[in-house]
């Protein structure tokens, strides 16, 4: 079967065996692709584990790793790793709707538009008012916290 080429494209185009040369070494560097990064995932979980059980931790909750000698990546002094925390806080809508439930302050904490939403003010306010206490306002909050590690 001919080669059809592109009457478009001025450059030509490579031969079936260039092309096939090609595409030998992209399949096999997506191979490698793959490898390394279930490679970088193990080496990654190591350096987790270790800043988690004994890295420095800072005032943020960030554990700090430190070499005792600097080593150099692609040029450059690395003094170590940081284990950086992040925290993500959310409203637990489901608790909130049970908390209001029980308490018989749908209608302050539900306001009506065109789909139903928690009034978040409206939580707080009833706290500041003494109906709903401290405890039971931060209970309907959850929080999560991830980690990167970062090169320092």
């Amino acid at each position: 079967m001919p080669i059809r080429r592109n009457p478009t494209s001025s450059a030509p185009l490579p031969s079936l065996e260039e092309i096939t040369v090609t595409a030998r070494q992209k399949f096999a560097l997506d191979e490698d692709v793959k490898r390394l990064g279930e490679r970088v995932k193990t080496l990654r979980d190591a350096m987790d584990a270790y800043a988690a059980k004994a890295g420095v931790t800072d005032a943020k909750g960030h554990r700090r790793v430190r070499f005792s000698e600097p080593i150099e990546i692609g040029g450059k002094q690395v003094k170590g790793f940081v284990r950086q925390r992040s925290e993500s806080i959310r409203l637990d809508e489901d608790a909130v709707y049970d908390l209001a439930e029980e308490k018989g302050l749908l209608d302050r904490v539900i306001r009506k538009v065109e789909i139903e939403e928690i009034d978040q003010d409206a939580l707080f306010a009833l706290q500041q008012e003494g109906l709903i206490t401290r405890e039971e306002l931060q209970s309907l909050f959850t929080s999560s916290t991830t980690y990167t590690i970062k090169r320092i």
